[in-house]
């Protein structure tokens, strides 16, 4: 597929295995995805939960709830055939992401975050806080931290408040950005956060006790 924005900022294919990898073993039951672009990390979701679905289901398994946000801007407004297909396993919501994230009443397991760029960074701590379920996923495609990137493509630096917010918090996150291959385009910055349980400090301190013997 092919947006305005071209291919040079679609998410790079080991970045996209990623994706399938996190779904695949954490098996979230709702997944919201802000900004479908060129559709190749959807399908990535699509491959992941057919994965999980490929074989004797559990009665314990959920089949996920999945949400698509987009105001289709990359497709000049209008939703593109190719998403036709689509339209009967995941809901589309036809909403730029700031109206979405400021009226949305539901929580999530797993979110990615790939749509308005050039402000998503400023209600970071909003879908981190009121969407993100406890140990949930929260995923933001092209936080580079290489200025410039190569062939000076397109960078989006204010993207890089949300690491720094991440480690002001403590919050929990990885960073993916190294290549290994020439046709490795991991270089655009792919920032995985984990929100873990709350333990309270008592606890915490309990625990602590027991592990050196005070407490048997």
């Amino acid at each position: 597929m092919e947006t305005g924005l071209g291919d040079n900022v679609a998410v790079d294919t080991c970045h996209l295995n990623l994706v399938i990898g996190l779904i695949e073993s954490h098996k979230p039951t709702s997944i919201l995805e802000l900004g479908v672009g060129s559709g190749r990390t959807t399908k990535a979701i699509v491959e992941a939960i057919k994965r999980n679905q490929d074989g004797e289901l559990l009665p314990s398994y959920k089949i996920p709830e999945v949400t698509l946000v987009d105001n289709w801007s990359d497709w000049n407004g209008k939703r593109p055939d190719c998403f036709e297909e689509l339209k009967n396993i995941v809901n589309m919501v036809e909403r730029d992401e700031r109206e979405f994230v400021f009226t949305c009443n539901k929580t999530y397991d797993f979110i990615f975050s790939d749509a308005d760029h050039w402000n998503t960074d400023k209600w970071f701590g909003y879908v981190y806080d009121r969407l993100l379920n406890s140990n949930g996923i929260l995923i933001y495609h092209d936080v580079s931290t290489q200025d410039p990137l190569p062939n000076n493509e397109l960078r989006f630096p204010n993207l890089m408040n949300i690491l720094i917010e991440c480690k002001k918090r403590g919050i929990s996150h990885i960073h993916f950005d190294k290549c290994s291959k020439k046709s490795e385009r991991c270089f655009r910055g792919f920032l995985v956060i984990f929100k873990s349980q709350i333990v309270h400090p008592l606890m915490l301190n309990i625990d602590n006790k027991v592990n050196i013997g005070i407490i048997e």
